[in-house]
């Protein structure tokens, strides 16, 4: 576990609450801010006291079980702190009596307090000051209900604990400590039910010990599962899968699904299903009855349905000027100060974008007009281009920054378009512009292995007056060019380089 970074920040505290008087709303964040900060000043004093009890397992046998006796005495602790309510003492008890199952796991210990990581502070090696001092954001629930969290927008913040409390007798009280471990059984069948690589992966555990069976279109496989400590989730290593290299297959299961690198690219070739024609297979966890993915049905295909007329084309907007100075786009009159504006706003309403709009003169028309008309015409097209280029960047960065979970800014390596359809291959940066940090999250795997690139990269169509993300793959400077030309349809021509 890493060391929680230290920030300083200004005290935020924001909350939603209705009908109360303004002291009342000041009061509350503090009183709030002041509990937890209390609580952690409390606990460190507590953790490092070798007097007291921190433990509440009993560790004579293989695995770690709750030992009743030493729980309570452990929460009689505790409650000393007079900063916890009763409440969060049901929560937690319920939460380790969840995790207990899981302990037996190898490599899934879950967070034990009083070994080598401390669940409260959700670390290993903590910052006393950091979680005494650091502002708290919160955000009110009613009137005696509250959610709170550190504001601190760090990438290291996203382990920070985050808190629920409640009014009791005028004093606020901690009545949960969420640090994000979830108890989960890995075991079960993981299917990838994509034509280009359908694929199925059993996990299951015998006496502690984890094994799978591997089944592709062309092989079937069954082995001993390897784990190895992760952060904050272990890694299944598939002993004996090993394609072209030299080391095992390895992932994470996250979300009740396994996602791993199948190809490399030209700087790092590798392959370990060259039966399954995709760079990144994803496998979802699926509950019985188990679909068989892999039988085949003959059946006669039914004539395929008459192809509808395609809607004529919306024709492109015309600009013309006559010998008096009147400018009119597609035949309605304009004033000549409003072309620019008026002519973006109209080109903005068309899915495809036109690459140069030429301005026609009706009569003999001065030079000097037509030059002033054209040069409106072309900054109004750059306009508009540059507008739907923002548009776009934008969906991709909310996809980015939901996918890794951190508040994101995408810097453009590329910007192709063709029809309505875009490629983006961009680099993904933080909101002040330091580089993403993968070494936890969904890509912490990838990078940990050397092969992470720091791109994101996405495909978008535009219609119905906006971008629409069709697909996009991050940690990878390959796109699988041929898969997205038939699954979406989109030109040959976007993916030039």
């Amino acid at each position: 576990m890493k060391q929680l970074t230290l920030l300083s920040f200004l005290l935020l505290a924001f909350f939603a609450c209705k009908n109360n008087p303004s002291t009342t709303a000041n009061a509350d964040p503090e009183a709030i801010a002041q509990t937890v900060h209390q609580f952690y000043g409390w606990y460190e004093k507590f953790v490092m006291d070798t007097t007291k009890q921190h433990l509440y397992v009993d560790l004579s046998g293989k695995y770690a079980v709750l030992d009743s006796a030493k729980l309570e005495k452990y929460y009689d602790q505790l409650r000393e702190s007079q900063l916890l309510s009763e409440e969060y003492f049901a929560n937690d008890r319920a939460y380790l009596e969840a995790c207990e199952p899981i302990w037996k796991q190898d490599g899934m210990e879950g967070p034990l307090a009083g070994l080598d990581f401390d669940r409260v502070f959700n670390a290993q090696d903590w910052n006393g000051k950091y979680m005494t001092t650091t502002p708290l954001l919160v955000e009110m629930q009613g009137l005696d209900r509250a959610n709170a969290v550190y504001a601190d927008t760090s990438a290291a913040a996203a382990r920070n604990p985050k808190f629920e409390l409640k009014k009791e007798n005028g004093k606020w009280l901690i009545s949960k400590i969420d640090c994000g471990y979830v108890p989960v059984d890995d075991t079960g069948v993981y299917q990838s039910s994509e034509t280009a690589c359908p694929m199925q992966i059993e996990v299951s555990k015998t006496d502690g010990q984890y094994y799978f069976s591997l089944r592709t279109a062309t092989r079937s496989q069954k082995g001993r599962i390897e784990l190895k400590p992760g952060d904050p989730d272990p890694y299944f290593t598939l002993k004996g899968i090993k394609g072209n290299t030299k080391s095992d297959l390895e992932f994470t299961i996250k979300d009740d699904a396994i996602t791993f690198q199948n190809t490399g690219n030209s700087m790092n070739d590798f392959v370990y299903f060259k039966e399954c024609d995709a760079k990144f297979v994803t496998l979802n966890k699926v509950a019985p009855p188990i679909p068989d993915i892999f039988k085949s049905k003959k059946t006669v295909a039914p004539p395929p349905p008459a192809k509808p007329k395609a809607p004529a084309a919306k024709p492109l907007p015309s600009v013309t000027v006559d010998k008096n100075g009147t400018v009119k786009i597609s035949g309605k009159t304009i004033p000549f100060d409003q072309l620019k504006k008026g002519l973006q706003s109209t080109l903005l309403t068309y899915n495809t974008l036109p690459e140069s709009i030429t301005a026609k003169s009706i009569g003999e028309v001065g030079m000097g007009t037509r030059h002033e008309v054209q040069t409106l015409i072309d900054e109004a097209l750059a306009g508009a281009k540059w507008l739907r280029k923002k548009a776009a960047l934008e969906v991709l960065n909310n996809a980015v920054s939901s996918k890794l979970s951190t508040p994101t800014k995408l810097e453009v390596v590329s910007y192709k378009t063709n029809g309505n359809y875009a490629l983006l291959r961009t680099r993904p940066l933080q909101p002040n512009g330091a580089p993403v940090n993968y070494s936890y999250g969904p890509y912490a795997s990838l990078y940990n292995s050397g092969k992470l690139v720091e791109r994101a990269n996405g495909l978008l169509k535009y219609e119905n007056g906006a971008w629409k993300m069709l697909i996009y793959n991050i940690g990878t400077d390959e796109i699988p060019t041929s898969t997205w030309i038939k699954k979406y349809g989109a030109p040959k021509a976007v993916f030039a380089e």
